[in-house]
């Protein structure tokens, strides 16, 4: 995942920005980004981040004319089983 491209429109941004702030809150699956990269390079650095994983999500949701689906909880779940399977 790349930077925030400094030549497009300072209030896509913002916007972006703001957003991102919101859903590192509300959405499990930003959350889960969020607190990834905050513990190793801080708030800043993570916000960006979320804010170009919302970026890349809008397009492919643009591009491919589907909804937004949030991280499926039980499938969520499965995973974290296995995980810990493998781990002990």
């Amino acid at each position: 995942m790349g930077r925030m491209k400094r030549d497009s429109s300072k209030r896509v941004r913002w916007i972006l920005i703001e957003a991102a702030r919101v859903a590192s809150k509300r959405d499990p699956r930003m959350r889960q980004l969020y607190e990834r990269v905050a513990s190793r390079s801080g708030d800043k650095k993570a916000i960006v981040r979320v804010a170009n994983k919302m970026a890349v999500i809008i397009w492919h949701m643009l591009t491919k004319r589907q909804p937004y689906h949030r991280m499926k909880d039980d499938l969520y779940q499965s995973k974290l089983k296995k995980i810990h399977a493998i781990a002990s």
